[in-house]
């Protein structure tokens, strides 16, 4: 055994210096500041231990904030009981929102997301079909003598088309569908259960260059064409990788909340004794500090800090390039301005009668100028002449 004391002396050298002290950076009220406390803090304010100016920054905003933090806390003035749920809670909320941030990095990579598209080829797969109609409306309401009419006048065009006339001109110069018409009724590629079920059918049970009888829809009578035949069309693999994410991570996730509270026993012992006499009266309301919990499913591009929200929050960094890269920086708000009061408009050939003139008061002393507003800001619009 004394043989093997040197090796593992040596051992734990290399691992943990073998009993070597922190290296303490200060000590703020008699508690010591060590520098892998002050890493920790760095890492959580994304600010690079490298960059020593912003790292002495940092640094002293550190010991600010534990030397005001410490002062507080012997003032007495806080419940610290409160204090100590809320940071709790707080710690709950990081634990599960940064545990499922790596989790979730970890399970749906880039070849879990493409692996799910290759196997499910299917669900990404449309059959489309390539068309163009004419159309003459109907209206809902129509009487029969009416929809006899708009009949007949889809015939005519049948008749018009047998005859050789083109379908084109047709639709361009006849059909009801603007849209369409206008294109000489090309309606572009059409999914199939995606439109009318007669027009569907019909469609998609044709040849390319053929032409339909005319038939009746909820929108009036088509005379259908066929431009190119059903296709089969898959959706490409960088259309659909968001949609994919978003699907796996959703089920990672409940598949996970699920194994981790299987994983955990709880057991309520007895009910809530609520007493009226401990809610103390008069202390006024103080909105609690809620943690917000970045959803995990949105999350695709990486971890999101959390954010703070409530009446009593941290004062921003001193170090303007301390905040966390894609942080929004709050604007500025523009100074608060009183809305004119309306002047009455007045009557033609009024006159209004002067009131007594009171004796002059003696003038006051002069009232120093009012701060510049602030400029509008600028718009896209353009001046009107």
């Amino acid at each position: 055994m004394r043989r093997l004391l040197p090796a593992l002396c040596l051992l734990l050298l290399g691992l943990q210096g073998c009993g070597k002290k922190a290296n303490v950076l200060a000590n703020v009220d008699g508690k010591d500041v060590t520098q892998a406390e002050f890493d920790a803090y760095l890492e959580s304010k994304h600010v690079s231990a490298a960059d020593a100016t912003r790292r002495d920054r940092a640094f002293q905003e550190y010991l600010d904030r534990a030397a005001l933090a410490s002062v507080i806390e012997k003032e007495k003035l806080l419940d610290q009981g409160e204090i100590d749920a809320e940071v709790a809670e707080y710690r709950r909320e990081l634990l599960i929102s940064r545990y499922f941030d790596r989790f979730l990095d970890e399970k749906v990579s880039d070849g879990a997301i493409k692996n799910y598209y290759d196997k499910n080829a299917a669900t990404y797969e449309q059959r489309k079909v390539h068309a163009a109609h004419i159309l003459v409306r109907l209206s809902p309401k129509a009487t029969p003598e009416e929809k006899q009419a708009k009949r007949t006048t889809a015939d005519g065009l049948a008749a018009k088309l047998a005859a050789g006339e083109s379908f084109e001109e047709l639709a361009k110069t006849l059909s009801e569908d603007r849209i369409s018409g206008a294109k000489g009724g090309d309606l572009g590629w059409l999914r199939e259960g995606s439109i009318d079920p007669e027009l569907s059918r019909r469609a998609f049970s044709m040849k390319a260059g053929s032409t339909s009888e005319p038939f009746e829809t909820p929108f009036g009578f088509h005379i259908l064409k066929v431009i190119e035949e059903p296709k089969t069309i898959r959706k490409p693999y960088a259309a659909v990788t968001g949609d994919i994410r978003y699907q796996l991570r959703s089920e990672a996730k409940e598949a996970e909340l699920k194994r981790l509270k299987e994983k955990v026993r709880v057991t309520k012992k007895s009910p809530y004794k609520f007493d009226p006499a401990s809610v103390p009266s008069g202390k006024p309301p103080r909105s609690p500090i809620v943690p917000t919990l970045p959803s995990a499913e949105s999350a695709s591009a990486g971890p999101t800090p959390l954010t703070m929200t409530g009446a009593v929050t941290s004062p921003p960094p001193s170090d303007p390039a301390a905040v966390p890269p894609g942080a929004a920086r709050p604007e500025p708000k523009p100074a608060e301005t009183k809305p004119l009061a309306k002047e009455e408009p007045k009557k033609p050939g009024a006159v209004k009668a002067a009131a007594p003139k009171a004796p002059a008061a003696p003038a006051p002393p002069p009232a120093p100028a009012p701060a510049p507003a602030p400029a509008p800001a600028p718009t896209d619009a353009p001046s009107e002449p």
